[in-house]
């Protein structure tokens, strides 16, 4: 699931920073205006996107990981059919708006997985010359893939 993130996030990004701005502009008759209403809107985007990293953390802790991720995926594909089905102005900006909560689902709930998948050891345990104190597990993980918070067994 994280390759799939990765790999289509690429295309993605395309989309949302080249693509879509053009596309959204040409709807308006002038041009200006709808570059100035792309411009506000990409700054509540931002805004939204932000307070979605806070929230994004607690409710991993609720649902679990893998659930947020899945949510992540669903919000990307109602997202993408969203602005292959509307024409409208209006109904575009809402979809729009979806990025704001995708984005955060989607990178957020990767990080837990990659960190149980790679067992990062810390980097003052693992100087050049000198064998680590401890080697993280699976169960040393803040939050496990059911979203619960994960007891520490040293």
């Amino acid at each position: 699931m994280i390759g799939v993130v990765f790999f289509t996030w690429t295309f993605y990004t395309i989309d949302e920073q080249q693509m879509f701005p053009d596309f959204y502009t040409h709807l308006f008759d002038n041009v200006k205006r709808g570059e100035q209403i792309y411009g506000a809107l990409n700054s509540a985007q931002v805004f939204l996107e932000a307070v979605m990293m806070g929230v994004v953390p607690l409710l991993m802790r609720k649902i679990g990981v893998r659930n947020v991720l899945l949510l992540g995926f669903v919000m990307m594909s109602a997202r993408i059919l969203g602005t292959a089905v509307f024409s409208d102005v209006v109904a575009l900006s809402v979809v729009k708006m979806f990025h704001a909560l995708e984005a955060p689902l989607c990178i957020l709930g990767c990080i837990p997985i990659l960190h149980n998948s790679l067992q990062f050891c810390l980097v003052s345990d693992a100087l050049p010359g000198t064998v680590p104190s401890h080697i993280p597990t699976r169960s040393d993980s803040y939050i496990t893939p059911a979203g619960r918070p994960a007891r520490s067994s040293r």
